[in-house]
């Protein structure tokens, strides 16, 4: 019996459709070269570097997952990627970190996690939170937002400048953000959104 040669073509597809869907449930890192090696990642349970084995490599040898070495891991449980970006804002120059990307596109949205520590009347306590940094066309970024008092020294006026600076080669999404005043995390999120997905 001959297979019409549509069906052919319509059953490679969905093979290759099924290998690409099963490398999303990979791990994977990306490396200065930009190789991206499948592989799987442990993260330390009390903190300390998180390790990777590619596929099919000897067991039990795994690597540091080290800034200077990687650009970019993927953890496919929980779902979850990190990027080094390099913070502006340090008056020290920049500084590489690991940190998550919450939008990504033209101008990207990467969030830092932090931990600070306060001397309360019951005993110390710590606040978890996340300090916003943004990136336009590169991995060089600029704190735009946390909740944490103290952590971004610029005030909220400069920050809301350096975003609008950014969104100034696409008119109609500036004039809204300047229009609408809006600054809380939903509004720089939404209007980032907006000049991703706004043509030139």
């Amino acid at each position: 019996m001959k297979i019409p040669f549509t069906s052919i073509y319509l059953i490679a597809f969905l093979f290759i459709l099924s290998i690409s869907a099963k490398a999303q449930d990979n791990d994977y890192v990306i490396n200065n070269h930009g190789d991206t090696i499948l592989c799987k990642i442990k993260t330390p349970a009390f903190g300390g570097d998180p390790r990777y084995q590619p596929l099919n490599a000897p067991k039990d040898d795994y690597t540091k997952i080290s800034i200077e070495n990687i650009k970019e891991y993927y953890l496919s449980d929980p779902q979850v990627a990190f990027r080094r970006i390099y913070k502006d804002s340090t008056g020290k120059g920049p500084n590489p970190v690991f940190m998550r990307p919450l939008e990504r596109g033209e101008i990207s949205i990467y969030l830092e996690d932090v931990s600070s520590s306060y001397a309360g009347a019951k005993g110390p306590y710590t606040v978890q939170s996340a300090v916003w940094f943004i990136t336009k066309n590169s991995d060089t970024a600029s704190a735009i937002k946390t909740a944490v008092v103290g952590i971004i020294k610029d005030s909220r006026d400069n920050r809301k400048d350096v975003l609008a600076e950014l969104l100034k080669d696409k008119k109609g999404v500036y004039d809204k953000f300047i229009k609408d005043d809006k600054f809380k995390p939903r509004d720089i999120r939404n209007i980032i959104h907006l000049y991703n997905t706004t043509p030139k």
